[in-house]
């Protein structure tokens, strides 16, 4: 069993001269990448080329057939093994030493500015893309350009080549000391400490050096692998609590015993900087129109292998539309993390329905990509894997059809996309919160009759509550599946503001928290 691990990221304390010093390693990784990612293509093409592996691949599928493919593969030396000693010979043969000027280089004499388990950890990550593409899960991969570069190389120990010196509060590079910034919070104090003994630090696998560029500037943080588990600072619920949860391209119910809430995936996304993008976009096209009029037909069409000159003030446009962008994915991913940490406070048993989120983005490619919904699902998977006393269940959709059924008269109705809210018995519901309660009640990817009876009557009126059900009005309800409207209570209910409330209701608003720990105001709503 392989030991549990978190990643925990400082900053560090990038000067003129450490920024130099880290973009020669990053530049020289770049080659190095690129050197062994050709030798690795070059290889899979002579092999697919090669009477052996035609003949092969014409066996029947089996272990026999599995068999002579990987004997084939290893001769042709495609592994993760032969591709590190490919890039350690590269590293070799370019002979990019270690400049005298740079503190520790006089101590060994033509030291390379890449370590060798550096160049290895080069040579798995090409291994990994050329997998991918053997094995059929992904396309050709591609070079990388010296625009966009590598974002991060990491080391395969703490005993060489990046080494993590925690008394110093800095990391070593080449023995180079560079210093991080550690502010003196004590999720910092706790992460870095022993939970055995406080007074030790905790024991680590590696380092990883990564680069961003924040403000149209390159920053430099360094990642620490840490073994054990990341110090809690929320408490899951227990596993007897079960949760449902209801994932859409943009919004996502969550329904429990003690509260419910319809809210978007990403609450920060409903500001999407459009008309500054959509602004951006045109200075770019009127930028590059001036620099290149020959690329551009008389109707406007931009011609076929036209090649382009890039001014520096497309190139500012450039990075101000990344920093948007940048800006955008941060608040996804904030938002992504306390959604899931709210979730994970509600109940110890999470069920959700199984869907392709590949699916999404092909038929609500908008939607799916302003609020990240697969990105928020993988979020809380990986919380409740990591946490010791939560579950993730995913259910199966074709089985469970949680969008058709009534649980009062055990029907099925296929509703259209456009129907947001459902009839049960008297009363009207919204159609995703209603699916987030069905998807709690089921067992083994079947609905429990007992239990729906058992539950319903509690969770409806948290769903009235929330303004999320109301008794049926046969005036204005007489066809839900012809309009695609909300009704007018819940409009009222969006507008006065509540809608971004994460907790939209509770079992006893009397009691202290229904969650088993002091509530904490900050973490109820999303800013």
């Amino acid at each position: 069993m392989s030991t549990q691990v978190f990643v925990l990221e400082l900053p560090i304390k990038d000067s003129d001269d450490v920024v130099r010093f880290l973009n020669r390693k990053f530049d020289f990784a770049l080659s190095l990448y690129n050197a062994t990612l050709h030798t690795a293509l070059g290889r899979l093409e002579r092999m697919r080329n090669s009477r052996e592996w035609r003949e092969a691949i014409l066996l029947p599928k089996g272990k026999e057939r599995s068999r002579k493919l990987a004997e084939i593969r290893f001769s042709f030396g495609l592994t993760e093994f032969s591709l590190g000693k490919i890039a350690n010979g590269h590293r070799n043969g370019a002979k990019r030493f270690v400049r005298k000027t740079d503190p520790g280089a006089k101590r060994v004499k033509n030291e390379c500015i890449l370590g060798v388990e550096v160049a290895e950890a080069i040579g798995s990550r090409v291994w990994r893309s050329v997998e991918r593409y053997l094995f059929g899960k992904g396309g050709r991969p591609r070079f990388k350009s010296r625009g966009r570069g590598l974002h991060s190389l990491e080391n395969k120990s703490n005993h060489a080549n990046i080494i993590w010196h925690p008394k110093e509060k800095a990391f070593a590079w080449n023995r180079r000391r560079i210093p991080v910034e550690i502010s003196s919070s004590e999720y910092l104090r706790e992460a870095l400490s022993d939970p055995a003994d406080p007074s030790k630090p905790r024991k680590f696998k590696y380092c990883r050096v990564c680069r961003r560029r924040i403000r149209g500037r390159r920053r430099y943080f360094l990642q620490l692998i840490l073994e054990g588990h990341p110090p809690v600072r929320y408490i899951p619920g227990p596993k007897e609590k079960w949760v449902g949860i209801d994932p859409g391209p943009a919004k996502i119910a969550c329904v429990s015993e003690d509260g419910v809430f319809l809210i978007p995936s990403s609450p920060a996304s409903l500001n999407d900087h459009s008309i500054e993008k959509r602004r951006l976009a045109q200075l770019m096209h009127r930028s590059l129109k001036a620099t290149n009029p020959d690329n551009f037909e008389a109707s406007g069409a931009i011609k076929k292998g036209a090649v382009w000159n890039c001014s520096n003030r497309f190139k500012k446009l450039v990075n101000q539309r990344n920093e948007i962008f940048r800006i955008e994915t941060a608040a996804r991913k904030t938002d992504h993390r306390r959604i899931a940490n709210i979730i994970i406070q509600m109940g110890g048993t999470i069920k959700c329905e199984k869907n392709s989120y590949q699916s999404f983005q092909e038929n609500f490619g908008k939607s799916v990509r302003k609020h990240g919904t697969g990105d928020l699902i993988q979020c809380l998977r990986r919380k409740a894997e990591s946490a010791d006393n939560a579950d993730f269940i995913e259910l199966n959709a074709y089985r469970c059809r949680l969008s058709q059924f009534n649980h009062v008269d055990g029907s099925y109705i296929k509703k259209t996309l456009k129907q947001r809210w459902t009839r049960i018995s008297n009363t009207v519901v919204q159609r995703d919160a209603y699916s987030a309660f069905l998807a709690m009640c089921v067992i083994e990817n079947r609905h429990d009759p007992r239990l729906l009876r058992e539950k319903w009557p509690s969770v409806e009126t948290l769903l009235r509550r929330a303004g999320l059900a109301r008794d049926y009005n046969p005036a204005k309800d007489f066809d839900l599946s012809r309009s695609a409207i909300e009704p007018v209570f819940a409009a009222a209910f969006r507008q006065s503001g509540m809608h971004a409330r994460i907790i939209c209701a509770f079992g006893d608003s009397r009691s202290e928290n229904v969650l088993g720990h002091p509530r904490r105001t900050n973490r109820k709503q999303i800013k």
